[in-house]
């Protein structure tokens, strides 16, 4: 997807009410790929709230405590390269 693409969706999760993608919504699941070290910090920001049943996919450096934040809300956390 181009980087437009991409800024254009970050646009639009900022203007809803409820910043989940109108495709997010459609989908019977739904997987979020984020490197670790971008989790829980500023400036990065997220087009998305992640939601109850979404699965994230992150790498070992994610700290710990967003990990066990985001498993606190639903969220399943999956690590890659953890076995």
């Amino acid at each position: 997807m181009a980087g437009g693409r991409w800024r254009e969706l970050g646009r639009q999760a900022r203007r809803a009410q409820d910043p989940v993608h109108p495709g997010a919504r459609r989908a019977d699941h739904v997987y979020i790929l984020a490197h670790g070290s971008k989790l829980g910090r500023a400036p990065f920001h997220a087009w998305a709230t992640l939601k109850e049943g979404w699965t994230l996919v992150t790498d070992a450096s994610a700290p710990a405590e967003q990990v066990r934040a985001f498993e606190a809300r639903g969220v399943r956390v999956e690590v890659a390269g953890s076995g």
